[in-house]
């Protein structure tokens, strides 16, 4: 990325937290307020900025409640594969269009929902596709054995939900995993590009 290409950008790294896609946007002069319900993982942004002298913004919160951030005050929000720990889609889609300026951009991954069909540690002793056995319903709620409540959710709830919430989708992309036996059956995750229109939807 090139220093200096987002100069004069606004953007919010929502439940961006780990010292990943932050500091590297703010090495490419964006200002960047990274918004995460984890103190953890927002101390990793601090220590990633503090160490290649970053300018960023961190703040504690859950993805469903911006309340204390202000209307139309982001030219871009980056939300990544994160939603999955969130009960309800319809508040983190409508928050995110509350802040974004008019002609802004949401770009949103999101797990493919079908993963959760199996189960987390079907694939540690799979062998092909015969191994992977079907043992839940979606949409589904569970907790891995070492990590937060997890939400498939629906694609309605994911593409629709931005629709519902005002967003216009203007491009969709799937990606697999590299050495993931799982990935060579179906996409792993998708991501959305959406915009907060100028004027009125019609």
């Amino acid at each position: 990325m090139v220093r200096g290409r987002f100069e004069g950008t606004r953007i919010l790294c929502l439940a961006s937290g780990g010292g990943q896609q932050g500091p590297l946007l703010a090495a490419a002069g964006a200002s960047v307020l990274i918004f995460d319900a984890s103190a953890a993982q927002l101390a990793r942004d601090r220590e990633r900025a503090a160490s290649h002298s970053l300018d960023l913004e961190t703040q504690q919160g859950f993805m469903d409640d911006l309340d204390g951030l202000a209307e139309e005050s982001f030219d871009l929000i980056f939300h990544p594969v994160s939603n999955t720990f969130a009960p309800e889609l319809e508040l983190v889609w409508r928050e995110a269009f509350r802040v974004l300026r008019p002609g802004g951009a949401l770009l949103a991954g999101c797990m493919n929902p079908d993963l959760f069909l199996f189960d987390e540690t079907c694939e540690e002793k799979a062998k092909g596709p015969e191994d992977f056995a079907v043992t839940h319903r979606l949409p589904y709620v569970g907790v891995p054995e070492d990590g937060p409540i997890e939400h498939s959710h629906t694609m309605d709830a994911q593409l629709g939900g931005q629709r519902a919430a005002g967003f216009q989708l203007t491009d969709f992309f799937s990606d697999g995993q590299p050495g993931r036996l799982i990935s060579e059956f179906l996409p792993m995750a998708f991501a959305t590009r959406a915009v907060r229109p100028r004027g009125p939807v019609a």
